[in-house]
């Protein structure tokens, strides 16, 4: 995933722990590697992660939310 950004940004929050990134933190423009655990379910699950930029004096001036969905493995399969 790209960002693109003029000042320092961070990944605040992930919501659950199937999901990775990195980096964590970056300066100016930059990409995300979003790294999922195989869903060994029959069930979707949903996570979502938080990047937030702050400008020189280290304030938050802005985020954006990101969902992410994997669905779950197939029951029965046909080959």
């Amino acid at each position: 995933m790209k960002v693109t950004s003029n000042g320092d940004w961070s990944v605040d929050s992930i919501t659950d722990d199937w999901l990775t990134v990195a980096p964590k933190s970056h300066s100016g423009n930059g990409s995300i590697t979003l790294t999922a655990e195989a869903n060994k379910t029959t069930n979707t699950r949903n996570a979502s992660i938080t990047v937030r930029v702050k400008d020189a004096y280290g304030n938050n001036v802005g985020s954006k939310t990101i969902s992410v969905t994997q669905s779950g493995e197939e029951k029965y399969r046909l080959i």
